[in-house]
């Protein structure tokens, strides 16, 4: 992880970023980068207990329950996601972020509202709870 980390850092302080900042987005960018193989191991371990998926997606729909509607009505698309282009697409949002802000313009949360209509639909959510 050091190797990541200085990697990243340094590509954020070519960047003309401040040590306080770069520092800050490759924490970001490393705990990410963890929390996403971490999830698609568990992930696979947990879910996917069979090469159609069904048991796993009947599991996670035992375990989602009545309690989380939207869970439970994405539960196919959960199990068969491709954890390599949800990893690409995140570090994507992640550096465009990184821009806006740098360039005064919207911030991720904005920038990701507006670009992804499912992901609008999980603040407007957010928002109730």
């Amino acid at each position: 992880m050091l190797k990541l980390a200085d990697i990243a850092l340094e590509a954020l302080l070519r960047k003309q970023r401040d040590e306080h900042t770069a520092t800050d987005a490759m924490f970001n960018l490393v705990y990410f980068v963890l929390g996403s193989a971490i999830e698609e191991q568990a992930f696979r371990e947990r879910w996917r207990s069979d090469e159609e998926h069904s048991g796993g997606e009947k599991q996670l729909i035992a375990a989602i329950g009545t309690r989380f509607p939207a869970l439970r009505r994405c539960a196919g698309v959960i199990i068969e996601s491709d954890f390599e282009k949800r990893f690409k697409e995140g570090v994507a949002a992640f550096l465009r972020g990184l821009e806006a802000r740098e360039a005064g313009g919207l911030s991720i949360v904005t920038r990701v509202k507006i670009g992804n209509a499912r992901c609008a639909e999980v603040f407007a959510a957010q928002d109730r709870l």
